[in-house]
Parts: C-alpha cells; sequence; structure tokens
C-alpha cells in the first residue's frame, strides 16, 4: 500500500497515511483495487447576486453535490468472502485491527467485484459516488475541498499580482484540484468476525471547479436611489454606511512544528473586503478569552481598494515562557488553538463604533520536536545529544569533564630495538557482489 500511495500523492497526503499498511498473522485480503474513472466531475460556480456590484459578490456552487465515477476490486483468499466495500472521501488508516477514519469527511458504501482465490465471483459494473459540497468544505487542510475558497485564493493572486478584481470575476476560470478517494474492503472467513482482515486502496480524483464569470459586473460608487420631493428625478448618496461584508482567515494556516520556543512568532493572514467608507477595528481571540491582537483604527474606502489584508503575530514565544502553558512543551505533542477573527466598524464622520461582530475562526497547531545538538569540537559517542525543546543540556557536565592540560617533561630518547616486527594483516571485509542491473540495498 505505501509503495502505491507514493505513486499518487504529495508529501502531505503520504504523511498522513504513513501507518496504513500493516503486516497480520494471517492474511485474509489479497486486494483491494480502486479505479476513478472519466468524466472527471464539474463543480460549477456563479455568482448568484442579483445585486450587480462587486461588494455584493455572492459566488455559490449551482449544484449541492458532487459525483466521481469509480470501480474497484476486492479479491479473498482461498475459503474467505467478501464482507465489506465501503468508500470514503478522504484518508482511511489501518492500524493492526483498527480502522480510523477520522481524516475521512464523507462515506457510503459501495458496490465493487470481489472474488476468491484470484477469480471474480461477482462482477459489480462502475457506479457513482456522491459526495455532499457541505460536508466536504470543512475539515483537514489535507483533505478538505471548499471551492469557492479555492476561488478566492485564485482571485487574491490575481490581486496581487496587480490585477483588479473585479476583472477576475467577469472573466471564466477552470481549475483542477485533486482530492483522495478511499476504498475499504474486508474479507472474513465463515462469517466469523474473528477470523476477519481489512484493507485499503487510496486514488486522488481529478475534480474541476469552474466559474460562469459575470459579464454585468460594476465597481462604481454604491448608489442610493431616493424620490425627489419635487418630482421623479433620483438623487445619488454616496455616504453610504461601512458595511463589512468578510473578514477570513488564510486558506493555509502557517502551523507551527519546531523547538518549542521559536525563533520567531507564526505570522497569520486575515483577508477582508466591505462596501462604503469609515473606519475598522479588528481583534483576533484565542478560545476560550484570550485576545491575542488588537488592531489599530484601519482607514478603509471600498471605491479606492475592495480587497484588503493584515497580519499578525500568533504570540508563541510569550506564550511558552509562562508557566501556566508549561504543557505546551510536551515533545511531539499536537496543541490546537481556536481563533477567531471579530471586527468593528465606524461611518465616515462618525464617532460611534459598531458592535463587536465574529466572522470567521480558524485552527492554528503548534507541536514541540525534538532538537539535535552536536556540541563544538566534540568527538565519539556523546557528540549528539538529544534535548528536549530548548532547555539545554549536558552543560554542567562538560564542564565537569573538562580536562587541564599539562606540559610534558622531556624524555630522554630510548635506543631503537634492531629486531624486525613483520606486520599483522588487516582485518579483510567481505562485501556482497550484485549481478548486473540488480539492487543491493534494501528498501525500509
Amino acid at each position: 500500500m505505501k509503495k502505491r500511495a507514493s505513486k499518487f500523492l504529495g508529501a502531505a497526503l503520504l504523511f498522513a497515511v504513513g501507518g496504513a499498511s500493516v503486516s497480520h498473522a494471517v492474511e485474509r485480503v489479497k486486494t483491494v483495487n480502486l479505479n476513478i474513472l472519466n468524466p472527471a466531475p464539474i463543480i460549477t460556480l456563479e455568482n448568484k447576486s442579483n445585486n450587480k456590484h462587486i461588494s455584493k459578490l455572492d459566488v455559490k456552487p449551482t449544484s449541492s453535490s458532487m459525483n466521481i465515477k469509480v470501480d474497484g476490486l476486492i479479491t479473498c483468499k482461498k475459503n474467505h468472502t467478501a464482507y465489506m466495500s465501503f468508500i470514503y472521501y478522504g484518508l482511511v488508516s489501518i492500524v493492526q485491527d483498527n480502522v480510523n477514519v477520522s481524516l475521512t469527511l464523507h462515506g457510503d458504501e459501495v458496490a465493487v467485484s470481489n472474488g476468491e482465490h484470484g477469480g471474480i465471483i461477482e462482477n459489480a459494473p462502475a457506479t457513482h459516488f456522491n459526495v455532499p459540497l457541505n460536508k466536504i468544505k470543512n475539515g483537514h487542510p489535507s483533505v478538505k475541498l471548499d471551492p469557492v475558497a479555492y476561488l478566492e485564493s485564485k482571485a487574491n493572486q490575481y490581486v496581487n499580482g496587480g490585477g483588479k478584481e473585479i476583472d477576475f470575476y467577469k472573466q471564466d476560470h477552470t481549475y483542477t484540484v485533486q482530492v483522495p478517494i478511499s476504498l475499504l474492503g474486508g474479507c472474513w472467513k465463515n462469517s466469523n468476525y474473528s477470523k476477519k482482515q481489512q484493507k485499503q486502496s487510496l486514488k486522488l480524483a481529478p475534480v474541476k471547479i469552474k466559474y460562469i464569470g459575470d459579464k454585468s459586473l460594476n465597481d462604481g460608487p454604491a448608489v442610493n436611489v431616493q424620490l425627489g420631493q419635487l418630482g421623479q428625478n433620483p438623487t445619488i448618496n454616496n455616504n453610504q454606511p461601512l458595511i463589512l461584508n468578510k473578514a477570513d482567515f488564510q486558506n493555509n494556516i502557517p502551523h507551527y512544528i519546531g523547538k518549542c520556543i521559536p525563533d520567531q512568532n507564526p505570522t497569520i493572514r486575515v483577508n477582508y473586503r466591505g462596501a462604503g467608507k469609515g473606519k475598522i477595528r479588528f481583534k483576533i481571540g484565542d478560545a476560550p478569552n484570550f485576545v491575542v491582537h488588537n488592531s489599530n483604527e484601519i482607514s478603509y474606502d471600498s471605491s479606492n481598494q475592495l480587497n484588503r489584508h493584515f497580519d499578525f503575530e500568533y504570540p508563541l514565544i510569550a506564550k511558552m515562557n509562562q508557566y501556566q502553558f508549561k504543557e505546551w512543551k510536551t515533545i511531539n505533542k499536537t496543541f490546537g488553538h481556536q481563533l477567531t477573527v471579530r471586527a468593528q466598524v465606524k461611518n465616515d464622520g462618525s464617532d460611534t463604533w459598531g458592535d463587536w461582530k465574529d466572522f470567521d475562526n480558524v485552527t492554528f497547531n503548534h507541536r514541540c520536536t525534538p532538537v539535535v545538538v552536536a556540541p563544538i569540537g566534540s568527538n565519539g559517542k556523546d557528540s549528539i545529544n538529544y534535548q528536549n525543546g530548548n532547555e539545554a543540556r549536558g552543560t554542567a557536565q562538560s564542564k565537569k569533564n573538562k580536562v587541564m592540560l599539562k606540559p610534558k617533561p622531556q624524555v630522554k630518547p630510548e635506543r631503537q630495538s634492531t629486531t624486525t616486527t613483520k606486520p599483522t594483516r588487516a582485518g579483510t571485509t567481505t562485501l556482497k557482489k550484485c549481478a548486473s542491473n540488480t539492487e543491493c540495498t534494501t528498501r525500509q
């Protein structure tokens, strides 16, 4: 399984399923194969807002689910039969007899071909795996798929490259992403649960995200049409109240993995967009009741720049040095921090701030890993020390073992012996010879 996974997966997915292959005392499942068939599913996105001002953009999928066409094969050993076949959106791992589906976001039973001793007993046709989009938009970054957020990330790249947001959303765009699909199959003997085994197969399925551009979008000043008191001529009021439409954390949160106290704090970005003119204040909450960032007043005018962002540092260094968070220094243990972005706005020309509102939340993770330290000038078996986080060890020991060097007394040279000693033949090591075009190394 590991060899198969390495063919299809990037480093993040491969790491997540590292424990999928397990050695069993009794092998009951011969093979579990999964095939992803054409055509690739298409998630179509459109602007659903009736108001065509760019600040009122409301991109949504035209369908609530996607269908992935698959087929598969489960073969059992002699005198065994297949008792289950289940397909998942996400990653399945098997440790001994325990199946872990914590990195899956959706699953369903599926009919696949199955056989005994290499022969097909039941030949099932290809089927469609229906995946609801609302079930996969949240979850672990290595498996989740939010097509709207993905499109917004592409729009941000376009704007950061010097383009205008309205130009991006007026055009058609098509992207292809890869999502993990797992088939879990099981075989048993004589319908006995004590004589069963499960294996899994993992493939990446291509999914197309297609956005249909809205050519009627405009980015002019927001218009408030009112009937004049003396006739039907409309008046335009550009002093619109400031509305903050979104304030979201970046898609790929920079989780921290390394020595317990980092050299610098992790930096996280918040993207926001509104309509109108005024001032905005942000604060980042860290559950349950900590505030890790308070912004200054930020002037905002959607007519000048619609999409904005700010960066803040998560105060990991300061927290790691506090006694109440000493548990965070536990080696190889992941700690999650629930962050929330809150904001309040004040209209241009007003002295009154609105209420604080919650906009987005995300989990920021950090984990301490062992630090390898090689003392300068050391030599021998004690030259490498594994330290627990940043707490240095071995300093006192090295002082204790410090040796004072004294000059050697001059010794009168002795008369050399004339006896000739035959040199001893050094031990030899027999090297294994390899046949041509073969590998001599053992793959782990």
